[in-house]
């Protein structure tokens, strides 16, 4: 569970590569011959809405998959738009953690990666290190709460059993804690629109 706190460093999702479907050649511009015979179309794969990309990343995580494969993985499953819908609903109650939605103290940082000399992708208590942070054995507390609050229940639903959380429902695990309820009303507009993705 460690990687929950990871910040979510967005890819792009844009440039996938197209694929002429359709066709019974095998040639570079083609998936392959159709699995139905030469005149049957091809397979449709059904897109997911928001709360499907979410279910998505809460099965690949679970899979021991890290945060940004599954991000990759799942946003190729999702409709047009819906992918964006839930990192930004994400990303907004992640930036709610670091303070950059309203003028609350920080309650999470990214500490700058000494190899880099550029801010790491870790989630951390304000003022810890990079080596603190990345330690094994690391343990937050004001940054992991508020992550779970405010980020976490795009990824799974810890509301009825915290050590064995299941599917995300969209809803924090204490609904009337200040990071659950600041959080909500600062990303009002990106948590709405995941959760009325159809």
């Amino acid at each position: 569970m460690r990687q929950m706190f990871l910040a979510l460093v967005v890819a792009a999702f844009g440039g996938f590569m197209a694929a002429s479907c359709g066709s019974s050649s095998n040639n570079n511009a083609d998936m392959g011959r159709d699995m139905a015979g030469a005149a049957g179309p091809d397979m449709v794969v059904v897109k997911v809405n928001c709360m499907g990309m979410a279910n998505c990343m809460y099965t690949c995580i679970g899979g021991g998959t890290d945060i940004n494969t599954c991000a990759t993985q799942c946003s190729k499953t999702a409709k047009a738009g819906s992918a964006t819908k839930w990192i930004n609903a994400v990303v907004c109650g992640q930036d709610y953690c670091k303070g950059n939605n309203d003028m609350m103290a920080p309650k999470c940082s990214s500490p700058v990666d000494p190899a880099t000399g550029m801010p790491s992708n870790l989630l951390c208590d304000p003022g810890s290190t990079f080596a603190m942070c990345s330690a094994s054995g690391y343990m937050s507390t004001v940054c992991a709460p508020c992550i779970e609050q405010a980020r976490n229940f795009w990824f799974e639903d810890s509301s009825v059993d915290p050590m064995n959380p299941g599917p995300p429902t969209g809803m924090c695990s204490m609904p009337t804690s200040a990071d659950c309820t600041g959080a909500k009303a600062a990303c009002m507009t990106q948590f709405n629109a995941c959760l009325n993705d159809m």
